[in-house]
């Protein structure tokens, strides 16, 4: 379930992409266009610019793995390693969400939430049909997370 914090960020888009819709493939092979598009124009606000972790989210939420990369990239940052690693994660690339995601563990939050990063990457490597309530939970964390903590 979307937090008021998360909803807030832009309440008519999480209201036609709903989270029980969403982030539901274990590897993704494609974006969402529609849902995308609506990204690229909430990640253009101001507000929402500042905050590249934020934006890296939203671009996971669509589905939209090469515009995530594209931001996850470019941050310096133990957030920006965890946001990389499930980006890697929702690929297929195991190997690498789980390097990117050993590169996130400074992150002060990093064991604090649930489900476990590294037990969301063992259910999609066993393709157990947990992951996609895992993963939605984990988006939720994570974004709440991204929106108090811009480091």
């Amino acid at each position: 379930m979307l937090t008021s914090r998360v909803r807030a960020i832009d309440p008519d888009f999480f209201a036609t992409y709903p989270l029980n819709e969403m982030m539901e493939a274990g590897i993704v092979y494609s974006s969402r266009a529609e849902a995308a598009y609506r990204v690229s124009q909430i990640a253009a606000r101001p507000e929402i610019t500042a905050n590249p972790a934020v934006i890296a989210g939203l671009w996971l939420y669509a589905d939209d793995l090469d515009a995530s990369h594209r931001v996850s990239q470019t941050m310096d940052s133990a957030l920006g390693a965890w946001w990389h690693g499930i980006m890697h994660r929702r690929e297929g690339d195991y190997a690498n969400a789980r390097y990117w995601l050993a590169r996130a563990r400074s992150h002060r939050k990093f064991g604090l939430i649930v489900p476990n990063p590294y037990y969301v990457v063992e259910l999609a490597e066993n393709g157990d049909r947990r992951l996609t309530q895992a993963q939605r939970e984990e988006w939720v964390a994570l974004m709440e997370i991204s929106l108090g903590d811009e480091s």
